[in-house]
């Protein structure tokens, strides 16, 4: 494997390696394709005709998730997502959730009745738990218990209904002091995902619950960047696209209306666009503050091996200059590497040097959900591009997903 470096003033970036071969491709496809048949699909749902997959289930798909903080003397949010009731109906009985003291051990319990059948493609609940559980600081364990009636029978999980996943209890941490205050200081999350984001591999949360979610974390505002490959799939199939967007529309119309609703709160609407680097390698541009819709399907695996970019990073930016919108736009996980299945199969890469220095491009996402190489890597080419006298600003992002 050939790999080649460039010396950035005493900064060694490695630049990855040679583009994989058309047959190294081929043989990886025929690869993956054993692996499925011997291992099954990982997708409750989805499924490949004649491949058989040992965790595909008649039944919706049902989550149940919390935040992981939260201020004190606040209630906390557990919600529950019901995915794909529409195909598969199922009556919701209750929740019952155990809370586990960082201090003492001590178990308290809470339980809620729903006693409610739905039938929706997409169903969201949200219950609080009383501060009453949570009396002081610390990291508290909890258990949600759901039971539900499907196909004739009772089921009961444990925080989810997947069959291969771990179902640990959710940690909470309650902190002994709200997030720190000053005047025009705000906090938010610029990389994040929701039920806009849905297609065979995931799905997020919905915007309100995603929002209550935030505030619970001690948040002000939020960017929405959902996939540019899901935004123009039709309302009702995740693999058709329709040019007419209706799913981008409604996306629009959904931020503005939460706007209004939460007057302490701002959503950011915008969109993770996937787009070619100089290599012709798919990678993610954040676009935030948008109301044109930039395409971008190279690696959303609707197309099979077909994954050329459907713009490069240049005609984007131009598009997007030509839009005339004041918009935020960030490289997103610029140093990232993507591992060797997502380059064979989806054509993906990462920015490199001369993308990164586009007069066009705000910001660069150099923090993407947790500290690794990556990030340390983006800071010290950060440095050196403000050196250079390059006018760039870094960002953070979860980047959280379903």
């Amino acid at each position: 494997m050939i790999v080649e470096c460039i010396q950035w003033h005493g900064w060694l970036q490695n630049l990855s390696a040679v583009d994989p071969s058309p047959l190294l491709i081929l043989l990886t496809a025929m690869l993956w394709g054993a692996l499925l048949r011997g291992l099954g699909y990982a997708e409750i749902h989805y499924r490949w005709r004649g491949v058989p997959s040992r965790l595909y289930r008649d039944h919706p798909e049902i989550v149940l998730d919390m935040p992981f903080r939260a201020d004190p003397g606040q209630p906390v949010p557990l919600f529950l997502f019901v995915k794909d009731a529409h195909q598969y109906p199922v009556e919701l009985v209750t929740v019952r959730i155990q809370i586990i003291s960082p201090t003492t051990g001590q178990t308290t319990h809470a339980e809620y009745p729903l006693n409610k059948t739905i039938t929706e493609k997409f169903f969201t609940h949200t219950m609080q738990i009383s501060p009453y559980h949570f009396r002081s600081g610390g990291e508290y364990r909890v258990v949600a218990e759901l039971h539900y009636r499907c196909q004739g029978e009772v089921w009961r999980i444990y925080q989810d209904n997947y069959a291969a996943i771990s179902h640990e209890p959710f940690t909470v941490y309650i902190s002994d002091h709200p997030v720190p205050s000053l005047p025009n200081l705000y906090w938010g999350d610029l990389h994040v995902h929701s039920n806009f984001t849905d297609d065979a591999i995931e799905f997020g949360a919905s915007l309100r619950e995603t929002i209550l979610c935030a505030m619970s974390l001690g948040l002000q505002f939020l960017a929405i960047t959902d996939h540019s490959y899901d935004l123009d799939d039709a309302e009702d199939d995740y693999l058709r696209n329709d040019d007419r967007l209706p799913k981008w529309r409604r996306f629009l119309q959904e931020c503005a209306l939460l706007n209004d609703e939460f007057s302490n709160f701002v959503l950011l609407p915008g969109e993770e666009v996937s787009a070619g680097n100089r290599r012709g390698h798919n990678v993610h541009c954040l676009v935030v503050g948008n109301r044109t819709f930039y395409p971008g399907q190279g690696d959303g695996g609707e197309n099979g091996l077909l994954n050329r970019p459907t713009l490069s990073l240049k005609k984007l930016f131009e598009k997007i200059h030509a839009a005339g919108e004041p918009v935020v736009i960030a490289a997103a996980h610029p140093l990232d590497k993507p591992p060797l299945s997502h380059r064979l199969l989806l054509n993906r890469g990462y920015w490199r040097e001369m993308d990164l220095i586009h007069p066009h491009l705000h910001y660069w996402q150099i923090l993407n959900g947790r500290i690794n190489p990556a990030f340390y890597e983006g800071l010290e080419a950060w440095k050196v591009a403000l050196l250079r006298g390059r006018r760039v600003g870094i960002l953070a992002g979860t980047d959280a997903h379903g």
